[in-house]
């Protein structure tokens, strides 16, 4: 008999990220209405799909892509107003994440992850070696800088906060992460700052004042390219030269260099989406609330809407093509279904099923 190969320990003992139990595969995707990963609900910008197109016929699929993205960084540090050289793109802010654990953590280096969270960065660190503790402000649905200092002492490595954060909505302000810098200078800060667009916050502008300072963004949901995985990282120049050490800048297809380029070249379009995901969000809330419901609003693109029987909801609305998350496995969203929020059409869609879900599967726990 052949033997298996056994993996690393550290690999053996990790318990994986949790995906979406649905798939999608087999499944007729006309009419689904897909709330459950955050995702744009309506299609990138006419401007990208043409620069798409223009692409396959004048461009060079047959040459591998810039590896240096060199006009996707200069129009990103525009964007940002920073300097081509604290730009880093990526496949994606996932893999911006994993570069991160990967360049600044040794064996048993200590991570610090302000939960509950975007759960892949605790992968990432696990993988790269690190020891993951979970810091759970009390209550969980605010923010708590001098409790995250305390519980991370001098020796936390790097310390992980999603802002505003997925999927509780809690977000800090500059000063608040001022604050953290300040008091753990040793510490890499790594904010993921994938829901950006949606609030207008940012802490990029801290980055030379503070070497310590990673910022990850998106371009998978405001603008609507997840499909193509774009990301970048915001940091000093000497942070990223670091990490550029393990990049391969292969990894950003031109596919997807282009696309974002184009997406850019369209604020218009992703910024009169915003707006209808604002306009959308404060209405199902009001909505929700009108019906009885519990909910928590995020300053991003989701909800959370607490229900008695999560399962039994996730799968009456599945029956109408309507994909939601359950969050009830997470210490502090017991009950909880998390829900992408969209167009007006898209949540009246969603209220409409919802309305119509048997009363027992939504009476408060």
């Amino acid at each position: 008999m052949p033997q298996h190969i056994r993996p690393a320990r550290v690999i053996q003992k990790l318990e994986p990220y949790r995906l979406n139990a649905f798939s999608y595969t087999n499944l007729s995707k006309d009419g689904i209405l897909k709330l459950d990963w955050n995702e744009c609900t309506i299609p990138p910008s006419p401007h990208v799909i043409q620069a798409i197109e223009s692409f396959f016929k004048r461009g060079n699929p047959n040459w591998y892509p810039d590896p240096a993205a060199e006009e996707l960084e200069e129009r990103l540090a525009e964007y940002v107003d920073c300097k081509r050289e604290n730009i880093l793109v990526f496949n994606g802010s996932d893999s911006a994440l994993d570069h991160l654990c990967r360049t600044y953590l040794e064996s048993d280096d200590p991570v610090v992850i302000s939960a509950p969270t975007y759960d892949h960065f605790r992968v990432f660190s696990i993988a790269a070696g690190g020891a993951v503790r979970f810091f759970r402000a009390d209550p969980i649905f605010r923010p708590d800088p001098e409790g995250l200092i305390r519980f991370s002492g001098k020796e936390a490595r790097i310390i992980y906060i999603a802002n505003p954060n997925n999927p509780t909505g809690v977000m800090y302000d500059s000063y608040q992460i001022e604050q953290i810098l300040t008091a753990l200078p040793a510490a890499l800060l790594v904010v993921d700052e994938a829901y950006y667009e949606f609030t207008g916050m940012t802490v990029s502008g801290c980055i030379n004042q503070y070497p310590n300072l990673a910022v990850t963004r998106s371009f998978s949901k405001a603008f609507g390219l997840a499909g193509l995985r774009v990301g970048y990282v915001v940091a000093c120049e000497e942070l990223l030269s670091q990490v550029s050490k393990l990049r391969n800048g292969k990894d950003v297809n031109s596919i997807a260099q282009v696309a974002a380029v184009a997406a850019l070249e369209d604020m218009a379009y992703m910024e009169a989406y915003v707006e209808q995901v604002q306009e959308a969000r404060q209405y199902l809330t009001e909505a929700l609330t009108a019906m009885g419901m519990e909910t928590v609003s995020s300053p991003a693109n989701f909800i959370l809407i607490r229900v008695a029987e999560p399962a039994g909801v996730q799968e009456a609305l599945k029956k109408e093509k309507i994909y939601v998350r359950d969050r009830s496995y997470i210490t502090g969203l017991e009950y909880c279904i998390r829900v992408t929020v969209g167009t007006r059409a898209d949540s009246e869609r969603f209220l409409k099923a919802f309305q119509n879900i048997p009363e027992n599967f939504l009476s408060s726990p």
